[in-house]
């Protein structure tokens, strides 16, 4: 059977500060262990904490509503299955990216706008369709900002070589 369609990456708000669970009184070494990835833990704070509908959220994760309602189906399973079982439950893995919100600033007509998106998933500027944009968060003016953008000028997501230090 061929292998399944690689994970679209999701965005990520925050990683989790704590990434271990287990029941009072169960040794970890005695309990089974249940994974839920990071994208999962994600949809579990944003449906059921920020009380998102799924439309919504998954929009904020760079993925469709469906694609949402399974990801946050499968989290509910695995959570009320530790929960029920005394399992311990981790938090890792998945094909994520963190992105917080960022402001930007065209280098054609000036315009600046929030996005959540990250450099690398912005399609350009939303006022003039320029795809000469960079982060605003320099003093120094437009010609001088890193118009490649937050990768490095690699133009991926996720790569190494930060110029603007906004990740």
């Amino acid at each position: 059977m061929p292998p399944g369609r690689p994970h679209q990456c999701r965005w990520v708000g925050s990683m989790p500060t704590v990434t271990r669970y287990k029941a009072c009184g169960v040794p970890l070494n005695l309990s089974t262990e249940i994974v839920l990835s990071i994208d999962e833990f994600e949809a579990l704070r944003l449906a059921d904490q920020n009380g998102l509908h799924h439309a919504k959220a998954g929009e904020m994760m760079g993925i469709s509503r469906a694609t949402f309602g399974r990801i946050i189906e499968s989290a509910r399973r695995k959570t009320i299955l530790a929960l029920s079982n005394g399992y311990s439950l981790r938090i890792e893995g998945g094909a994520y990216e963190v992105v917080m919100k960022r402001n930007f600033i065209c280098a054609d007509c000036g315009h600046r706008w929030e996005s959540n998106q990250g450099r690398c998933h912005t399609p350009g500027c939303p006022k003039c369709g320029s795809k000469q944009f960079g982060c605003d968060h320099r003093p120094e003016p437009v010609s001088e900002f890193n118009l490649d953008g937050c990768c490095g000028g690699k133009g991926e997501h996720g790569s190494e070589g930060d110029n603007c230090g906004c990740h």
